[in-house]
């Protein structure tokens, strides 16, 4: 999926978010906040983002001012998946 603005995130074990351009391939961006690598990240129908990372937490940003929303524990492991319904709640 791409965000608002023909971006595309990608995210790897340096727990970095990274914004690039679809049409230039150009780093638009990075979003920090993750204390381990990325598990995983789902773009939700609003064009907010939510991702997971390797020390348990999930966390919600807001593409547009690039900062975090709110932050949950989910356990104690790893979060391999996330996954959006179409009407935005995260599953």
């Amino acid at each position: 999926n791409t965000l608002p603005g023909g971006l595309v995130v990608s995210g790897a074990r340096d727990r970095l978010i990274k914004l690039w351009d679809l049409t230039t391939w150009q780093e638009m961006g990075e979003l920090e906040g993750h204390a381990a690598g990325l598990s995983c990240i789902v773009i939700l129908p609003s064009g907010r983002l939510v991702s997971a990372a390797l020390d348990g937490k999930i966390k919600l940003w807001d593409i547009g001012t690039r900062r975090e929303i709110a932050t949950v524990l989910a356990d104690r492991s790893t979060v391999s998946a996330l996954a959006a319904h179409p009407e935005g709640h995260i599953l």
